[in-house]
């Protein structure tokens, strides 16, 4: 489980500074050019190639300026809690995901009301099956009202692989679509399983965990003790982050840093682009609704955006690491890695595959640099409400 974290958290090594993203234009620019994100977003069908370049090619001296870093007012959260029930929650959530035709679902009596089916229907209107009237693998619950009167009563004593066809009506008015007010529709559907009732984790079947093939778990007890772990790595994980992002909030706001070069936004741009379609898959949404719906662009513009952040953030920590001598040299960078990697369950080769090694050293150096502003901060901890 922590190998697997891990990992997805160094496929975004600066994610850190997303949060710092919506201040940092509030507090350090004194620039009345454009910003790097606004010019790669505005010209980029017609910019020519941008060579990539690392943070190691940026005299960074020549785009920091700041009086002082020491001492900062540094405000972040308490670490969180949390509860054997808030564990249980995640585990029944999650578990009824996992549910399937042939892994848990229930084949053996006929559907009644109050059950959630899983169907795939096809409506036909004049005989043509018309626009938004088909799906496969949906869930409904029978007697929700979900669907227009008479398709979920016709599904009550339906038994799971038997297919029916239902001859009702849309409703007259029908404000979904008025087009369709009172029209007769044949709704052909078939019932592939109904979902069990899951109200605790005794009611879990090792079977259903074991069908998913995962490395991690194969039985109940064994994903109990996973959502346990995710618990207490997540609560760690976000209040060391929470304190990093605190810290570079208190940098950014004492701090003016000119525009990253294009180069290193570049450099920057494929990691940020992957944390972004790591973030939609976690919330279930495909790149680009997940950016419309959360940043209001499309994925190419968020992920310049979030680039050209992330590269001046990254100058603003390189700056400090080379006064405060926390950079990461070679032999160093090896270390680290083998130690990230034994903490982790996972290899050198694993961890390697997931980032370069320059991005790595900066990793490691970032962790470095926040320690000890945060060490030589005033730091006050706020408890969570």
């Amino acid at each position: 489980m922590k190998k697997k974290i891990a990992l997805l958290l160094i496929g975004a090594l600066f994610t850190v500074s997303l949060v710092a993203c919506g201040n940092e234009n509030e507090t350090n620019t004194n620039d009345t050019e454009p910003s790097t994100s606004e010019v790669s977003t505005e010209q980029s069908s017609e910019a020519e190639p941008v060579e990539t370049i690392t943070l190691a090619d940026v005299v960074v001296e020549d785009y920091v300026t700041i009086d002082n870093y020491k001492g900062l007012e540094i405000s972040y959260s308490a670490k969180e809690t949390f509860t054997q029930e808030d564990v249980d929650a995640l585990a029944l959530s999650a578990y009824s995901g996992y549910i399937t035709e042939e892994a848990g679902g229930i084949k053996d009596r006929a559907a009644a009301i109050g059950d959630i089916v899983n169907i795939d229907y096809v409506g036909v209107m004049d005989g043509v099956a018309f626009d938004g009237g088909s799906a496969s693998g949906a869930d409904l619950e029978l007697g929700s009202g979900s669907f227009i009167d008479g398709f979920e009563d016709g599904l009550v004593g339906v038994m799971p692989g038997e297919t029916v066809d239902l001859n009702i009506a849309f409703p007259d008015p029908y404000e979904n679509n008025p087009d369709l007010a009172g029209k007769p529709v044949t709704f052909t559907v078939t019932v592939n399983f109904i979902y069990p009732i899951i109200d605790s984790v005794d009611d879990m079947q090792d079977d259903v965990l074991a069908a998913l093939n995962y490395e991690e778990y194969s039985t109940v007890e064994e994903f109990r003790a996973f959502c346990l772990e995710y618990f207490e790595y997540s609560t760690e994980e976000n209040y060391k982050v929470g304190k990093q992002n605190a810290a570079l909030n208190a940098l950014l706001a004492v701090a003016t840093v000119q525009d990253a070069p294009a180069g290193l936004v570049q450099y920057y741009y494929d990691s940020a682009y992957e944390s972004i379609e790591m973030q939609a898959a976690q919330y279930g949404f495909d790149v680009e609704t997940f950016c419309y719906y959360f940043f209001g662009g499309d994925a190419t513009t968020v992920a310049t955006m979030i680039a050209s952040e992330n590269a001046k953030s990254a100058i603003l920590l390189q700056y400090i690491a080379n006064i405060e001598n926390l950079n990461v040299d070679d032999a160093e960078l090896e270390v680290l890695i083998e130690e990230f990697a034994k903490e982790n369950n996972s290899t050198v080769e694993e961890v390697t595959s997931n980032a370069d090694r320059e991005l790595l050293r900066e990793y490691f150096m970032n962790e470095k640099v926040f320690d000890f502003i945060l060490a030589n901060g005033n730091c006050t901890e706020v408890p969570v409400e």
